[in-house]
Order: structure tokens, then C-alpha cells, then sequence
């Protein structure tokens, strides 16, 4: 049976790696607890690695966004999934239709890959993910449940 996925924004990679920023601290416990269960699926986008990784460059500099990097291409545990033409289109779409939100365009594009993967979930601490009806964590890990097997 499939784990349900759970989508990683950059505010989350960036408070893992960022010692100095707020939510150190509790997206380093949440990540532990998703690496200890294994229920979930980790998934992000090339366009929120791009994100990432010029995020870290300008506030960490080029050392630790290159360590980032090359750990994330390394791992076997988070799938960075390409962004189609079609998700590509959706973000636009999201991006236009809300434009009276400040979302990022790379936020518009990560809701329609999400929606287009069948994705309900976010370890994100951008509140834009909860405005558009992504159920985020680890502000409280409970908001992301063990997931109810597929069918219930």
C-alpha cells in the first residue's frame, strides 16, 4: 500500500538547516518524527529546491547551500518532483485567480502540483500553504495525523 505524501516548502528546509531562524527548533523535532514513523512519502518540487537553494546562498552563503543541495540530490528519502508544463499552467492560473493574495509564484505553482498529485498536506511553516487549505505542519505535529489507509 502507497504512503500518502506530505510536501516540503522551502520555509521548512530553510528552518531545518538555519540554526538562527524561529522555527528551528520544532521543524528539527517534527523532521525527526517523520524520519522515526516512515508513514509518509516526502515530497518536494525543483521549483521549491531552486527556492531553497538561492535562499540559503544570499542568508547562509554558498557553503551551506551547496551542502544543502547536495545532501538533498543524495537523499533517498524526499522525491523532488518535476514541475510540467501543465503544473506550471495551474500556478499561473492560481497565481492570476488570487491576486489579491501575496502568494509567490512558487507557492502558486507548489498548491497546483500538490492538488495535481492529490497532496492535502505541507511540512511548511508559510501560512499561505493554510490560507489555500493545505493542512501544514509541525506548528502542532497532530495536524498532520498518521493517515487513515487508503479507502476509509
Amino acid at each position: 500500500m502507497a504512503r500518502p505524501r506530505l510536501f516540503i516548502d522551502t520555509s521548512a528546509f530553510f528552518a531545518l538547516v538555519a540554526h538562527d531562524d524561529r522555527h528551528h527548533d520544532s521543524a528539527q523535532r517534527f523532521h525527526k518524527q517523520l524520519l522515526k514513523k516512515k508513514t509518509w512519502e516526502l515530497v518536494t518540487s525543483e521549483y521549491v529546491v531552486s527556492e531553497t537553494l538561492t535562499l540559503l546562498r544570499s542568508r547562509k552563503g554558498n557553503h551551506v547551500a551547496l551542502h544543502f543541495g547536495t545532501s538533498l540530490l543524495q537523499s533517498q528519502i524526499i522525491a523532488i518532483q518535476p514541475v510540467t508544463s501543465l503544473d506550471w499552467r495551474g500556478g499561473w492560473e492560481i497565481f492570476y485567480q488570487y491576486e489579491d493574495h501575496p502568494f509567490s509564484f512558487v507557492d502558486c505553482i507548489s498548491f497546483a502540483l500538490m492538488r495535481s498529485l492529490k497532496i492535502t498536506a505541507a511540512f511548511a511553516f508559510d501560512p499561505h500553504f493554510q490560507e489555500f487549505g493545505f493542512i501544514t505542519s509541525p506548528k502542532d505535529p497532530c495536524l498532520v495525523p498518521d493517515p487513515l489507509p487508503r479507502g476509509t
